[in-house]
């Protein structure tokens, strides 16, 4: 049963691995197609993502019985102490909630950033300003990336591949 359950985790892990590089080539080529309509879409994007934390799996007043309420899906849904412990995270919460809140949605995106606000336990009104403007913050920074990075590449490589 545990080797089963190890090579279960392992395909998970790759599927996700696949999931993200597919998702980041799909971002790549709708930003370098929607060119500066991509701030604002995926901005809007962002917004729901984080919404649907705030508002349907961690609401405020969480309704009990719920779906999210669940063992197996609060596991994934939470934030603690513990999470937080490793790597750079003790040194970006020491700079502040909401300087942790924005290296969230930079390294992570909206939705992880929005189970941070969850996690500070912010009251309504400042959590919804943080998750505006940390992901205002970090759609801006990297669909400037996305396009400035494309057309640099298109620039360097593209008399080599003209005819």
């Amino acid at each position: 049963m545990k080797g089963f359950k190890r090579i279960f985790y392992a395909l998970i892990g790759v599927g996700s691995i696949v999931l993200t590089f597919g998702l980041s080539g799909f971002v790549v080529a709708a930003t370098h197609h929607l060119r500066y309509w991509a701030y604002p879409t995926f901005f809007g994007v962002g917004i729901l993502l984080a919404g649907s934390v705030l508002i349907l799996m961690k609401p405020a007043s969480r309704p009990r019985g719920s779906f999210w309420e669940r063992p197996w899906v609060r596991r994934f849904l939470t934030v603690d102490e513990e999470r937080l412990s490793r790597g750079i995270w003790p040194w970006v919460r020491r700079r502040g909630p909401f300087a942790l809140v924005l290296a969230a949605a930079m390294i992570f995106g909206p939705f992880f950033a929005a189970l941070v606000v969850r996690f500070l336990g912010l009251p309504e009104r400042r959590a919804w300003l943080y998750v505006f403007l940390t992901t205002l913050v970090a759609v801006g920074f990297w669909v400037s990336v996305y396009l400035g990075l494309l057309e640099a590449v298109v620039s360097k490589f593209g008399s080599v591949f003209s005819l």
